[in-house]
């Protein structure tokens, strides 16, 4: 009887592999071109663009900022610290009335206290009732073609509620 063999080496298929991997590049490239690749709205927000990195805000003095989705700054986050219960109110003005923006105020851990989305009116105002701690100030611009320069003021009433 005749010894079974194999019929390549045992490297043949790496050899194989390696001769195709230029070839599988060039194929899985050119797919991925003809894909519709969606743009990261925030991949050149900087520091400014995730809650744990935002910059601190003071209260009741004007901060000012843009937001431009298309150029890849669409959020910017600030916060700000919170010394006893009161009523935070954030007033945004936005230069662009156009720009498709959303404002939220976030407690310390992230979770949506108040929400103003963009209305037509250059000028969005909203507020949360707040016990001490850090709250997040986010400006958000929700879809391509909205930009804007904004100004916002975030303002603390002190109130003592039972």
């Amino acid at each position: 009887m005749s010894e079974l063999r194999p019929l390549r080496s045992p490297a043949a298929p790496c050899k194989l592999l390696q001769q195709a991997l230029p070839w599988l590049v060039v194929v899985l490239l050119a797919g991925l071109a003809g894909c519709n690749l969606r743009i990261t709205p925030d991949r050149s927000s900087g520091p400014d663009g995730e809650r744990y990195s935002a910059p601190g805000a003071k209260l009741n003095l004007v901060y000012n900022d843009s937001v431009d989705y298309d150029n890849g700054d669409a959020t910017d986050w600030r916060f700000v610290l919170i010394g006893q219960q009161g009523i935070l109110t954030l007033t945004c003005h936005f230069d662009e009335i156009d720009a498709k923006t959303v404002v939220h105020i976030r407690d310390a851990v992230g979770n949506i206290m108040a929400e103003q989305f963009h209305n037509g009116q250059p000028r969005q105002e909203l507020t949360a009732k707040v016990n001490e701690g850090k709250y997040y100030l986010e400006v958000k611009a929700m879809e391509s073609g909205s930009a804007s320069p904004y100004t916002c003021e975030p303002k603390f009433d002190p109130v003592v509620w039972n």
